[in-house]
């Protein structure tokens, strides 16, 4: 399953060459490498939120939203937007007029700020067994959706990883979303 969002815009991966934590990384549902729409991959990550030692957080009770922009075409990707990724935001609380704080440049903690993207999302809700029989939902924007797109869009858990010029990782984004 991939997150609409993001589904012409990544290749799936199986796992990151020389990442610390790939027993886990093969454990998720869906991981992927971010490519814009001429093919590159290298990015810059700009966010609305606080940077804790590489990890975006948010800020106070601001949604986080995290974007990142080609370095080849100038190209805005929105990897993740708290007022409209994920359960949360799709099933349980309407964020969508929430504001988000300015948008900052991210640098990881040895303050580079060119990276591959790999954004990976969970999957754990068993939609069918949680609403058993049920083929249509009402989402909080008030829009109703079917099951196979609560299935791809849903995720309870999302993050970023990036890997610098140096192949140093950065576990830049990890958020639990039901």
């Amino acid at each position: 399953m991939i997150p609409d969002h993001l589904s012409d815009l990544t290749v799936e991966i199986g796992s990151l060459p020389g990442f610390g934590y790939n027993n886990w990384l093969k454990s998720v549902s869906w991981k992927a490498q971010l490519r814009d729409r001429a093919g590159g991959a290298r990015f810059y990550i700009r966010y609305c939120g606080e940077n804790a030692e590489g990890l975006i957080i948010n800020a106070d009770e601001y949604p986080i939203a995290v974007y990142a922009v080609s370095v080849e075409t100038g190209e805005k990707i929105v990897l993740f937007d708290g007022r409209i990724n994920g359960y949360d935001a799709l099933l349980v609380e309407d964020k969508h007029s929430f504001m988000l704080t300015e948008e900052q440049n991210y640098a990881d903690q040895n303050g580079e700020t060119v990276f591959e993207v790999y954004p990976w999302a969970a999957f754990n809700i068993d939609f069918q067994d949680e609403f058993p029989g049920k083929t249509q939902f009402d989402l909080t924007d008030g829009r109703q959706v079917d099951l196979s797109f609560l299935q791809r869009n849903a995720f309870d858990a999302f993050g970023i990883i990036v890997k610098n010029g140096k192949n140093e990782y950065t576990r830049a984004l990890e958020l639990e979303l039901a």
